[in-house]
């Protein structure tokens, strides 16, 4: 008798480490994608379904939405565990020279948005092979949308999803963000506006006041070039395929004339537009301090029906 429990323990422990380790399978994983660090989510489904690239925004900005200049908002890893709930697979990375993905940085002077295009378009392609995935969605944050739009004719996804993305040129956005009234640069606005111009024509500016070196450093005007020459409505209008565009009414770094932009050009585009939303993708009043909460609050949790308009536009694509 002994020996029969004995033999059903060994045989239940084995069973209960093959569930673990299907269950395991499922979950987060940490991938290296061509020297990208990132983390995937598998899907749940008994069918391939989408599978989702969320492409990180400008900046330090990690694949979870954090970064090392007091953004701790993990947004990107909210977004992955809402589709991961509704069995949607996705992976998330760090952009080159970032994070876990610093080994295959560039210099700064020879960093271009294009470089990052062709990660996105290198992600995609990793994760249309995965097992159980099948159409390919490209949901890219501000700036990210923008990679988004840059890496899709290429990536060939079967739609994509703009959050708080630019729908100007750059140095539209620029002008605006340095003459806002309420603006705390707005005292540098002439030399800030002088440089912008200087930019698009595409000069190399040397003389720059300390405290717009931060924005306007030599070493990262090429890449401020690369990004001026990107028209994001004209891509969006150019690109046939389903396309849904969020945007946030507390957003002060992307406004509502890029969410105009945007689905002015798209008309047929699923628009969604929060009044209360941070660029963050968080909810933001007026005051200096619920703005802050939004950028450095990790626990607060995305907007109520976000995650579930993201997943619909998602799960209706063909």
């Amino acid at each position: 008798m002994k020996r029969t429990w004995t033999i059903l323990a060994a045989a239940i422990a084995l069973v209960t480490g093959l569930c673990q380790g299907a269950a395991a399978s499922s979950g987060p994983q940490e991938v290296d994608i061509e020297g990208l660090s990132g983390t995937y989510i598998p899907s749940t489904g008994t069918t391939p379904g989408p599978g989702v690239v969320i492409i990180a925004g400008s900046g330090p900005t990690d694949r979870n939405g954090n970064n090392a200049l007091g953004l701790n908002t993990n947004t990107y890893k909210l977004l992955a565990d809402a589709l991961a709930a509704a069995g949607i697979a996705s992976v998330r990375y760090d952009k080159r020279g970032v994070a876990g993905s610093v080994k295959i940085g560039k210099p700064e002077k020879d960093l271009r948005v294009a470089n990052f295009a062709d990660d996105a378009v290198t992600v995609a392609a990793w994760l249309k092979k995965k097992p159980g995935v099948g159409p390919i969605v490209l949901m890219g944050h501000s700036e990210g949308g923008l990679i988004a739009l840059l890496a899709a004719k290429r990536a060939h996804p079967a739609g994509i999803v703009l959050l708080a993305a630019p729908g100007r040129k750059l140095a539209a956005i620029l002008r605006e963000q340095f003459t806002r009234s309420n603006s705390t640069t707005r005292a540098y606005a002439p030399e800030a506006l002088a440089i912008i111009a200087a930019l698009e024509r595409g000069e190399d500016v040397t003389d720059i006041v300390p405290a717009l070196a931060p924005a306007f450093r030599p070493s990262v005007q090429p890449y401020l070039r690369s990004l001026m020459a990107v028209d994001p409505a004209a891509l969006a209008e150019g690109w046939t395929k389903p396309l849904m565009v969020v945007g946030g009414g507390r957003d002060v770094q992307i406004g509502k004339s890029d969410f105009d932009a945007l689905t002015a050009s798209r008309p047929d585009a699923v628009a969604y537009w929060e009044p209360e939303m941070a660029h963050t993708l968080k909810l933001a009043g007026p005051s200096s301090q619920s703005m802050a909460g939004a950028y450095m609050d990790p626990n607060q949790p995305l907007p109520t029906g976000l995650a579930d308009r993201i997943i619909s536009f998602i799960k209706d694509l063909k």
